[in-house]
């Protein structure tokens, strides 16, 4: 399915992101260890801004994003790019992944403004992911423009 899909088609949008959730994160720390530049990452109890006023974050969490690094929208090529950096630092992953405190997840976000669609990611390529998370989300959303 997914190849399909040109790779400018404004009507899907992926991103696949991996990321770290804990009470106990520590987000200078994990970029420190994984020398990797987070998309975005925060520690529990910093405070951010909603409508309803300012709140806490209960958690801590770093996250790395495909989000605006690649001109394609196909599933495949967005969870490539991020196994490729991030396989490079599985033995320091591990070391999160073994701990009951925190939570791995690889996440791919699947938008559309149709009311069906997917995408086809090969086995291998999740078989490599799998060894750098504990959980997978995937996440398919339909955009209704009308």
């Amino acid at each position: 399915m997914d190849e399909a899909v040109n790779c400018e088609d404004p009507d899907y949008q992926v991103d696949v992101s991996f990321s770290l959730r804990s009470e106990l994160l520590v987000p200078n720390e994990v970029t420190m260890r994984l020398g990797i530049q987070p998309s975005r990452a925060f520690a529990k109890g910093e405070s951010y801004q909603r409508r309803t006023g300012v709140r806490q974050h209960p958690w801590g969490l770093w996250v790395l994003s495909t989000e605006g690094k690649l001109s394609t929208n196909i599933a495949k090529d967005h969870a490539e790019y991020l196994a490729n950096i991030l396989e490079p630092k599985r033995a320091v992953i591990s070391s999160y992944l073994e701990d009951p405190n925190y939570i791995v997840s690889i996440r791919i976000d699947w938008q559309t403004k149709y009311a069906e669609g997917g995408y086809t990611l090969p086995s291998r390529l999740l078989a490599r992911l799998g060894l750098l998370c504990n959980d997978f989300d995937m996440v398919f959303l339909a955009k209704n423009e009308d």
